[in-house]
C-alpha cells in the first residue's frame, strides 16, 4: 500500500497442526524431478560469502537440493507420497533444523563443507522424514513423541543405508546409539514417557531415549518384518504406508501404531512395545554353541544363549547367521526368552562361522 506495507493471505490446502514462516534476503533455486514434487531452496548467498573459505561449498544450493531430493524420493517409495505439492527448504542462521508442512528450516551449516558429511546427511534426511513422521501423522500425546522423532531418525538411517549401498555408516551410528542407551538403562526413564525422561535424569536422556532408542525401535521392526531369505522388506514398507493412509492428518498413539503392525504380523505385539517403549531393559547375550556331524551327512548344531540385564520374561526374536563358506549363507530366527535359551538345529552341513545378531537387528550387546 502507500505506506510500503504488503499484506498477503495464505491458505492451507489441508489441515495442519502448526505453520511457520522465514523472512530473509533469499535467492530462490528450484529443482524439478520427474518422480517427486519440486524442491525449492531459499538461501542467503551474501551470508555464505562471509564464511571462511574452508567451509564454503561451490553451488551449495544444488548440493543440498540433490541430497534432499534423493531422500524425498526414497521416503516416497518407502512411506507413500509427500503430503504437499512442493517442498521448500529455507536456510536459517542457527544450528538446528525444524520441519513444517511443506517447508523445512535447515541450519546454514548443512550448506557448507564438513568433515562429518554423514552427520549432515543424517540431519537433512531426519528433517525431510518429518514430512511423514510429524506432519502426515503426528503423535497423539507426549508419550508418543518417539513416533515423530525416533521414527524420523530411523528413516534417516534407513535412507543413509540406501544412499551408500552399504550399511557401514548406519551400523556404526546404531552401535554408538546402543552404547549410549545401555549406559543409561539403569538410570533413564522409558521412551514412552516422552519429554518427561529428563525429569530427575540427564539432560541428554531426551536425545538418547526418544531420538536414538526410538530409531532403534524402528530398525528392529524393519528386521522383524524382513524376509531374510530374499532380503525383501515389502511387508514393512506396506505397514508404514498403511500407517500413513489410516492416520493422515490425524494423531496416532503408540497403541494405534501397534494395532496396525498387528494386522501385518498376525499376532499380539504388546510384548514388543512393553519391552522397548515402556521399558528400559537392553539385553546382553552370551552366545555359545557346539555340534556334531551326523551319519546322513547333516550337522546337528546346539546353540545356547544366556540373557542378562533384563527381566526374566524378556523375549526377542534374534537372527543367527550361518555361514557355510563359498558364499552360502542362511539366517534363522531364534526366540530368545528368559535367562537361558537352548535350541537344536539340523543343518545340511557344518557352518564355518556363526554370527548372532548380524546387521545389529536387535538392540543388544553380544558376547561369546
Amino acid at each position: 500500500d502507500a505506506d510500503g506495507i504488503e499484506t498477503t493471505h495464505w491458505v492451507q490446502s489441508e489441515p495442519v497442526e502448526y505453520a511457520s514462516f522465514n523472512i530473509g534476503v533469499f535467492k530462490t533455486f528450484e529443482f524439478a524431478h520427474e518422480y517427486i514434487p519440486p524442491v525449492r531452496i531459499y538461501m542467503n548467498q551474501q551470508a555464505h560469502q562471509g564464511l571462511p573459505l574452508a567451509v564454503q561449498r561451490r553451488d551449495p544450493e544444488a548440493f543440498v537440493a540433490s541430497d534432499v531430493s534423493k531422500s524425498l524420493s526414497f521416503f516416497q517409495t518407502a512411506m507413500g507420497p509427500l503430503p504437499a505439492q512442493e517442498l521448500s527448504i529455507a536456510e536459517i542462521p542457527y544450528l538446528h533444523g525444524q520441519a513444517f508442512p511443506g517447508m523445512i528450516h535447515l541450519s546454514f551449516l548443512t550448506f557448507g563443507m564438513s568433515e562429518e558429511e554423514a552427520t549432515n546427511e543424517l540431519f537433512r534426511a531426519h528433517e525431510v522424514a518429518h514430512q511423514w513422521w510429524g506432519v502426515t501423522v503426528r503423535p497423539a500425546g507426549y508419550r508418543d513423541q518417539w513416533l515423530s522423532e525416533g521414527m524420523a531418525e530411523f528413516s534417516a538411517l534407513w535412507y543413509m543405508e540406501a544412499l551408500h549401498g552399504d550399511n557401514e555408516e548406519t551400523l556404526k551410528r546404531l552401535r554408538r546409539y546402543r552404547d549410549r542407551i545401555r549406559g543409561r538403562r539403569d538410570k533413564a526413564l522409558p521412551t514412552g514417557l516422552g519429554p518427561r525422561v529428563v525429569v530427575g535424569g540427564d539432560d541428554e536422556d531426551h536425545q538418547i531415549m526418544i531420538y536414538e532408542k526410538g530409531a532403534w525401535i524402528g530398525w528392529m521392526l524393519r528386521h522383524l518384518l524382513t524376509d531374510y531369505d530374499t532380503g525383501d522388506d515389502r511387508v514393512f514398507r506396506a505397514f508404514l504406508q498403511d500407517v500413513m493412509r489410516r492416520y493422515r492428518n490425524r494423531p496416532i498413539s503408540t497403541r494405534q501404531f501397534q494395532a496396525v503392525l498387528e494386522d501385518y504380523v498376525g499376532a499380539d505385539m504388546g510384548w514388543f512395545f512393553d519391552q522397548w517403549v515402556q521399558g528400559t531393559g537392553v539385553p546382553e547375550y552370551r552366545f555359545a554353541h557346539r555340534g556334531e556331524a551326523l551319519e546322513d551327512g547333516r550337522y546337528k548344531l546346539e546353540v545356547r544363549i544366556r540373557q542378562r540385564d533384563v527381566p526374566d520374561d524378556f523375549q526377542m526374536f534374534v537372527p543367527l547367521l550361518l555361514d557355510f563358506g563359498e558364499g552360502r549363507m542362511k539366517i534363522v530366527r531364534l526366540l530368545v526368552a528368559g535367562p537361558e535359551t537352548t535350541q537344536e538345529l539340523l543343518l545340511p552341513a557344518e557352518p564355518t562361522e556363526l554370527t548372532l545378531n548380524p546387521l545389529e537387528a536387535v538392540l543388544a550387546e553380544v558376547r561369546t
